[in-house]
């Protein structure tokens, strides 16, 4: 078994799901890790750990590199698990974009209170598209309201 983790969470956060992930799935796991590049390998004492570095502040597919992400698509995974800090996994779009281009066979979002949300592409494009639609929504309704609140104050003035 080959589990892709991308650690979005902090560091004892993530040591507690290796420790469950080599419970159950057993020792012999495979652990590939997509990290920030200044992450010490030592840091953690349960090898083997394969490590992807990404540069800059978060992880998405232009911090990942080309290189990168082909590499861990060469790698196989079974399982990709993003580390989410909320509830929802709001926010964690440009993860999970990358973790489905990993090629793993299965994604899954691990909340912090344990639950499991399966990742797909659906679920990724409603969410992107569901929150480009709510923007636009909201900044058509605050241009009509200036539209109308102008249009209000210019026929106020005709009229005096």
């Amino acid at each position: 078994m080959k589990t892709l983790i991308f650690r979005s969470a902090p560091i004892k956060r993530f040591v507690d799901t290796l420790n469950l992930i080599r419970k159950n799935e057993g020792q012999e796991t495979f652990i590939g890790v997509v990290t920030h590049s200044n992450t010490n390998p030592e840091m953690v004492d349960h090898n083997p750990l394969e490590l992807f570095n990404y540069k800059g502040s978060k992880i998405n597919i232009f911090s990942l590199g080309l290189k990168t992400i082909l590499k861990v698509r060469n790698e196989r995974f079974n399982k990709a698990i993003i580390l989410c800090i909320n509830h929802l996994g709001d926010g964690y779009e440009n993860i999970m974009f990358a973790a489905l281009l990993s090629g793993a066979g299965k994604v899954e979002l691990w909340n912090v209170k344990g639950d499991v949300v399966p990742v797909t592409w659906a679920l990724f494009f409603r969410r992107v598209i569901g929150w480009n639609l709510e923007l636009l929504f909201y900044s058509l309704i605050w241009l009509a309201l200036f539209v109308a609140s102008t249009f209000r104050k210019v026929t106020n003035a005709h009229r005096n």
